[in-house]
């Protein structure tokens, strides 16, 4: 028999009854003592971490809440934390021991272990300014971990769940955050799933979608890709909002030069920056130049 159906029946009869083959009783057990015989001793941790990686159904979430006392329609935020690849699992674990001690002990605040250098930390939401308290949370565990053990990490998240099973579509969102933010927005640290601008959208393309939008702003025009030089003028030149003369001084060139240099560009790829709609089409072009790259290596 299923797990979720020994719960659901100890759920209905608030006990499974254990009997011999002449029906004699032989023991009674709770859902604690079930989890204890199967040697899966359950806790809030091991729920939370199984909901997450999508292993247990909607009925044995309900079950196993009831049993370890833990509300079902608490609001809750996730947040994904990535640490640098080549953290050691010691330093991993005082990662996590200082975020049990920031946000409590209880059955409020569980880390669960997500990959090789990853921690999820899911917590108990107030029941106003939800947005401003994600935001909160997410600065102050990168700060601590920064500040405390000098580790380099990201941090991304996702809806607010208002049930326990809907922290899977959290967990999926904080991931999609922390890809988009890897992928488009090196620069930062910290991504919210609501707040990924054109990265998001770019990252949804399938591979079909990145080459047909690649052939239609460049055809036959662009027969290799920008060089450093040219990515580095093109970043600087949208971040000065095609601004010549602020851009000139900042990639410390004279502004005849940089003008040259844009219509070197111009004639490679057959958009002139100096003009927003061709300036928004390269922008969009390289980001999901990255993203059909990334595709590709998948």
């Amino acid at each position: 028999m299923k797990i979720e159906n020994l719960l659901k029946k100890i759920e209905d009869t608030k006990s499974l009854t254990i009997l011999d083959e002449n029906g004699k009783k032989l023991a009674t057990l709770s859902a604690d003592d079930l989890f204890e015989v199967m040697g899966k001793k359950d806790s809030p941790e091991k729920l939370y971490s199984d909901i997450i990686e999508d292993k247990c159904s909607a009925a044995e979430i309900k079950n196993r809440a009831t049993s370890l006392g833990i509300k079902k329609d608490s609001r809750r935020g996730l947040y994904l934390l990535e640490l640098e690849a080549d953290i050691s699992s010691g330093m991993k674990e005082q990662a996590a021991e200082l975020l049990r001690e920031l946000y409590g002990t209880d059955k409020s605040a569980v880390i669960t272990d997500s990959g090789s250098h990853s921690l999820v930390l899911i917590h108990t939401m107030p029941l106003k300014k939800e947005t401003e308290q994600l935001k909160d949370n997410a600065g102050k565990a990168l700060s601590m971990l920064n500040t405390e053990l000098m580790i380099k990490l990201r941090v991304s998240y996702g809806s607010v769940a208002g049930e326990l099973g809907d922290l899977l579509d959290s967990y999926r969102e904080a991931r999609f955050a922390m890809d988009v933010m890897k992928l488009f927005y090196e620069e930062r640290l910290i991504a919210d799933y609501a707040s990924l601008g054109i990265g998001g959208l770019v990252n949804d393309l399938s591979r079909k979608s990145c080459e047909r939008f690649l052939a239609e702003c460049f055809g036959n025009k662009m027969h290799s890709r920008l060089n450093e030089e040219e990515l580095q003028m093109v970043t600087r030149f949208l971040e000065k909002d095609l601004n010549i003369s602020e851009t000139a001084r900042e990639l410390y060139l004279h502004r005849n030069t940089l003008v040259y240099h844009l219509e070197k560009l111009q004639k490679k790829t057959g958009l002139d920056i100096r003009h927003f709609d061709d300036a928004m089409r390269l922008k969009l072009a390289l980001m999901v130049e990255q993203r059909h790259k990334k595709k590709g290596e998948q």
